[in-house]
């Protein structure tokens, strides 16, 4: 006899099921939510991540743009994309944290992440998170941050 999964279980393969779809969505998000176009996956779970990206990132450690921690912790999003702004018609990229219930940690790490891709980039960087449910508080504190949050359809 098999024993049910434990709430913690669920809520991993709920948050999987959420990236999954993110993955083949995430370009429609963002022209929806951000009016961004060309968006390109650089990492995410499920692609090997972009060598060249990532090249960029260790050039970055290596001039002292960024330190080691902070190349590992670009390495370690959910997300890395580039996209292109509308007007003006510029590169922008963006770290995406996701997460089914939006916490301060998620917030701030997606702030973080963005500043370290700035620095390492020299290009226009954003911080995002998408989650399902998401409180006031941390909406408070996403627009103190500066941080973009969107709810993703359930």
């Amino acid at each position: 006899m098999t024993t049910p999964p434990a709430i913690n279980d669920v809520s991993d393969l709920l948050e999987s099921e959420l990236v999954n779809w993110l993955h083949g969505n995430i370009a429609s998000l963002l022209a929806r939510h951000l009016q961004l176009r060309r968006t390109k996956i650089l990492k995410g779970r499920l692609i090997p991540p972009s060598q060249g990206f990532y090249d960029r990132l260790y050039e970055a450690e290596d001039e002292g743009r960024i330190t080691a921690e902070q190349s590992l912790q670009l390495q370690e999003s959910d997300f890395l994309l580039s996209a292109q702004e509308r007007e003006p018609q510029r590169l922008v990229y963006l770290a995406v944290e996701v997460s089914r219930t939006v916490d301060a940690h998620d917030i701030t790490r997606a702030r973080e992440r963005a500043d370290a891709l700035l620095a390492a980039t020299g290009t226009k960087s954003l911080g995002l998170v998408i989650g399902e449910f998401i409180a006031q508080q941390e909406q408070d504190l996403a627009r103190e941050l500066a941080v973009t949050l969107i709810k993703a359809p359930t």
